[in-house]
């Protein structure tokens, strides 16, 4: 019966092993490919201040323009007459690109995920379509203002245990 365990155990960690470096083979296959960038880790706890030129119109229309299907969401504009977008991936992820006024000149716009699923303690159900939508969103900017900046602010989390 000893044997059963142990033979179990090895089939578990072999198991582990594959998912590790099949997700390890994904990840560098998104960077080689340019669909994301390497980042720190819990990026999806920090909030993404873009200056840049481009009006809110001109952002909301990038956003009607820009391929976000890689990342895997559905888009809403204007939810409650607030100047914001919601991406939902599936329920796993929720993200927003919200209007934040002027700032010196520069219009402002923020990036955040506002709900996500965690796996295995604190990873995201979906880390890498987060990836790919942040870095989709980060190029949509840049190629409307190539002297778009942003800020990273980490964000003031309340989490939910489901």
């Amino acid at each position: 019966m000893e044997w059963l365990f142990f033979a179990l155990l090895g089939v578990v960690i072999i198991i582990f092993i594959v998912a590790a470096i099949k997700g390890s083979q994904r990840r560098n296959q998104l960077l080689a490919e340019g669909k994301i960038v390497q980042r720190p880790n819990y990026f999806w706890e920090y909030r993404q201040i873009v200056g840049t030129s481009a009006t809110c119109e001109t952002v909301w229309n990038a956003v009607d323009r820009t391929d976000f299907s890689a990342a895997g969401v559905s888009i809403q504009k204007n939810l409650d007459g607030e100047p914001l977008i919601l991406f939902q991936h599936k329920g796993a992820w929720n993200a927003v690109i919200k209007f934040d006024g002027e700032k010196d000149g520069r219009y402002q716009f923020e990036i955040f995920f506002s709900a996500w699923e965690n796996i295995r303690g604190n990873l995201p159900y979906a880390a890498p379509e987060m990836n790919i939508f942040l870095t989709t969103a980060e190029k949509m900017f840049l190629s409307l203002d190539p002297s778009t900046t942003v800020e990273s602010h980490r964000m003031q989390l309340n989490s939910k245990v489901h």
